[in-house]
């Protein structure tokens, strides 16, 4: 007799529509939903009803989807020299890469629902802006930033971006921080009494 109507739902579990309840589409075998009040966190499950001309029906579920309406958990993130080898969230003295460069560590960002899918990193001169170097995708959780990107003596902000499976994301920002690639200048030193000394 073939099929004569399809209806479809959402729920906890295959073939329930506790979550929407079952949508007549006739015979139309796509639907777009929209303004769903999805439980964020939560597994859903997409379910398809088919009736024949008598009624009788048969239902067919999706494999689960996890629900996530939300961005990414703030992290920390840390912008300075290599002043030694990395540990515990932070930048720890000792052996350093080289005048002149500038270690990005972050750590922290958490997605209960989705989790983190990658990192962005950016380089601005105020708080809110990546003015001289746009987001660009990192590994891990410590990246170097490229040497000859910043001016001596400029204050500069890293700002880190953590973006979850379903393309939400939290930007977190590091402390402003003064870019110093440069040794002092060479000063002198006397020796002897007043009027004696020699240099």
């Amino acid at each position: 007799m073939g099929i004569k109507e399809y209806y479809y739902g959402l729920g906890s579990i295959p073939g329930i529509d506790d979550v929407k309840e079952f949508q007549f589409v006739g015979m139309t075998q796509h639907v777009v939903a929209t303004n769903l009040s999805l439980p964020s966190g939560r597994l859903v499950y997409i379910s398809v009803k088919a009736c024949d001309h008598v009624s009788l029906c048969t239902v067919a579920s999706s494999l689960p989807v996890m629900v996530d309406v939300t961005p990414p958990l703030a992290g920390s993130v840390t912008a300075a020299p290599p002043r030694g080898p990395v540990a515990g969230g932070r930048v720890s003295a000792g052996a350093g890469t080289g005048a002149g460069d500038v270690v990005v560590q972050y750590g922290g960002f958490e997605d209960p629902e989705s989790g983190v899918q990658g990192y962005q990193v950016a380089v601005g001169r105020h708080a809110h802006s990546h003015d001289v170097l746009a987001f660009s995708p990192v590994t891990g959780f410590l990246t170097l930033l490229p040497r000859g990107l910043m001016a001596d003596g400029g204050q500069y902000y890293v700002h880190v971006r953590a973006t979850n499976r379903v393309g939400l994301w939290t930007t977190v920002s590091s402390t402003p921080f003064l870019y110093d690639a440069s040794p002092p200048t060479a000063g002198y030193v006397r020796f002897g009494k007043p009027g004696q000394e020699s240099l």
